[in-house]
């Protein structure tokens, strides 16, 4: 199910204050996780920003999270 950054960025600044896992990996054609990132942020803002990029193919919005934290990219 897709949501809008809008309905993302509010369900966000519910976890404001607390420590996210994120991660994102790559399915094989055997259905195997490979290339597996992780971010683990201790979050302190959400914010939605305007883009203006010439290409259509890049979002008009950026769903921005800032706090501390790590990551694991293998």
């Amino acid at each position: 199910m897709a949501h809008t950054n809008t309905q993302l960025s509010q369900w966000l600044e519910s976890k404001v204050g607390q420590t996210l896992d994120i991660r994102k990996g790559e399915l094989t054609h055997n259905e195997e996780i490979s290339d597996l990132d992780q971010i683990v942020l201790h979050l302190q803002k959400v914010a939605i920003r305007s883009t203006n990029h010439p290409d259509d193919y890049v979002a008009k919005e950026e769903l921005v999270l800032e706090g501390e934290g790590t990551n694991n990219i293998h």
